[in-house]
């Protein structure tokens, strides 16, 4: 049998202190076979039903999300392809449930862009695309 190991590097943005955390590093670990679950665990015990339409985007897009714990603090930001935030939507405390936000795109010009939907520091990118 071949020694195969399993490369994985995720950490977790502190917005208080613009740090990254190191979650789970299992470059040194070997994989024996069977189904890794414990990233989508974590992600699913903070945000659920994550949602960006539609996409392409003209001068609005829609995020729809869940968030499944009470008193999470929640972010919401537009980056561009490069990295850098080019708009902030919203930052804020939510109490569980399920939200909406319509966003404006009009003053963003066409290309690719990243929704970065943050809950309590578990982060969930969606790729979208403004085409006028």
């Amino acid at each position: 049998p071949q020694d195969m190991r399993l490369v994985a590097y995720v950490s977790m943005y502190n917005p208080k202190d613009s740090s990254y955390n190191e979650i789970l590093n299992t470059t040194q670990t070997p994989f024996l076979g069977g189904t890794i679950t414990g990233i989508e665990n974590t992600i699913s015990q903070q945000i659920g039903g994550v949602d960006l339409y539609p996409n392409p985007a003209n001068r609005y897009t829609q995020l729809d999300y869940e968030v499944t714990n009470n008193h999470s603090q929640v972010s919401i930001r537009i980056s561009n392809s490069l990295g850098q935030s080019v708009k902030n939507i919203y930052s804020g405390t939510e109490e569980k449930g399920n939200y909406a936000f319509d966003i404006n795109t009009s003053g963003l010009k066409n290309g690719i862009y990243f929704m970065t939907l943050s809950v309590n520091g578990i982060s969930v990118n969606k790729k979208f695309m403004i085409n006028r």
